[in-house]
């Protein structure tokens, strides 16, 4: 099994041209890409959750206006109104 600690480690990293001195500038941008990793998966999880909903929306609108069904029917009104939030849902998806 290999270890890298202590003074292997620093040994490895002088012998590629990284000092002590690197240190807190690296911890920094690690940081940084940690933060932006998170913040990426954040909004995924977002669009994805965006896509459901826009995805079952439309599947009780296309429900609502088959006029084929017995099932009750929504009025035009309603319809514009379920697809305008819908496109709305859609443009934040997009943000």
């Amino acid at each position: 099994m290999y270890s890298w600690t202590g003074d292997k480690a620093l040994r490895e990293l002088e012998e590629a041209n990284i000092s002590k001195q690197c240190f807190p500038i690296l911890l920094e941008c690690a940081t940084k890409v940690s933060h932006l990793f998170g913040i990426c998966i954040i909004l995924l999880f977002l669009c994805l959750c965006a896509i459901y909903l826009l995805d079952n929306l439309f599947k009780a609108i296309k429900v609502a206006t088959d006029l084929e069904t017995d099932a009750p029917h929504i009025s035009a009104m309603s319809v514009i109104t379920l697809e305008g939030l819908g496109l709305w849902f859609l443009c934040l998806t997009w943000l």
